[in-house]
């Protein structure tokens, strides 16, 4: 013992053992050197989502049971084995330990969420952007959410007050819809679609229905939807006349000007530059991989653009594909109306 000033240091030996240990820690001891066990994984209710890498893909199993030992709150671990499917944007899972079974549950924004994980595409790491988006929108705006899920924007939109159309091309996301909006007593508010998303919108302009904003989170893909906008209320200046939405969509980037990639994209496909628009902007969301960025764009969309003739009539560039478009939604719209 060492003594100083009338104290006393003390040498004890103590034993850490596993259980001391976090899952990283344990990991990082077991796997060989050079593999580095997963940081982070996504988390839906019981469910624990990862996204391993091919290295660690030979200790998956023990990987997936530190990780359910070391979580009280976790039941089921998964692992994506491919990517996400384009159209549901679902993805193909495996079960490395614990329960098979997916329904999970899930309190986001107030509100409580039910769904199959394996079914539906939900990501909890967009939770900040979900309430931040909800807080913007005021409670007397009128809402058409393209790209809905189980409802993450909707379905507190609706809770809190707006008229929402919510729509999902996949039937599980409209089910969802459906039984959470009953769920968190929305449903008088919430009003649920299952069609294509170019259709849907065309849907509510034809039969009249005026809103204020759009809300297209699909980020693979919702770009490419843009050009139903144009020429969308040519012969509807009725509608036009309860004010022209705001638009929010996302898209991913992974350019060096991430903002200028995002409105030439976007340019190209509408045949209308919207960067120069009051209020146009183009944030970054959140980061999903190295170098690649989820991003969303917002505008309003212009009156030159929502009267313009798909054929290119006027200063905008030709829309692509018109023709083919329109029979994109004519024949939805026919499908919509036979439900």
């Amino acid at each position: 013992a060492a003594t100083a000033a009338g104290a006393a240091a003390e040498w004890h030996e103590v034993r850490l053992g596993y259980e001391h240990c976090t899952a990283e820690e344990v990991l990082n001891s077991v796997l060989p050197e050079g593999v580095e066990a997963p940081r982070s994984f996504e988390q839906a209710g019981h469910v624990a989502h990862l996204n391993l890498r091919e290295e660690l893909l030979p200790y998956k199993a023990v990987v997936a049971e530190v990780l359910l030992d070391k979580n009280p709150s976790l039941r089921t671990i998964v692992n994506k084995t491919g990517a996400i499917h384009k159209t549901f944007r679902t993805a193909d899972l495996e079960v490395l330990a614990g329960d098979e079974n997916l329904d999970v549950e899930v309190r986001e924004s107030g509100c409580l969420f039910r769904f199959n994980y394996a079914e539906v595409y939900w990501n909890s790491r967009l939770q900040m952007e979900h309430g931040r988006v909800i807080d913007a929108i005021s409670t007397d705006e009128i809402v058409a959410d393209v790209m809905a899920g189980v409802g993450p924007f909707a379905v507190p939109l609706a809770k809190k007050g707006c008229t929402v159309y919510a729509n999902d091309l996949n039937p599980a996301c409209f089910r969802g819809l459906l039984a959470n909006g009953k769920r968190n007593k929305c449903d008088k508010t919430l009003h649920a679609h299952n069609m294509d998303g170019r259709a849907f919108v065309a849907k509510l302009v034809h039969d009249g229905r005026g809103f204020q904003r759009v809300l297209m989170n699909l980020p693979a893909t919702a770009l490419e939807f843009l050009d139903v906008f144009r020429g969308l209320w040519r012969g509807r200046e009725d509608v036009v006349a309860a004010a022209l939405p705001t638009v929010h969509c996302y898209c991913f980037s992974n350019a060096d000007d991430l903002e200028k990639d995002v409105f030439d994209r976007a340019e190209a496909i509408m045949g209308y530059d919207v960067r120069g628009l009051p209020g146009a902007s183009a944030r970054v969301v959140r980061d999903v991989a190295p170098k690649k960025m989820m991003m969303c764009l917002t505008f309003k969309v212009p009156l030159e653009l929502a009267l313009m003739a798909p054929d290119g009539d006027g200063e905008g560039k030709p829309a692509p594909e018109p023709a083919a478009k329109r029979a994109r939604i004519e024949e939805a719209l026919e499908s919509e109306d036979d439900q």
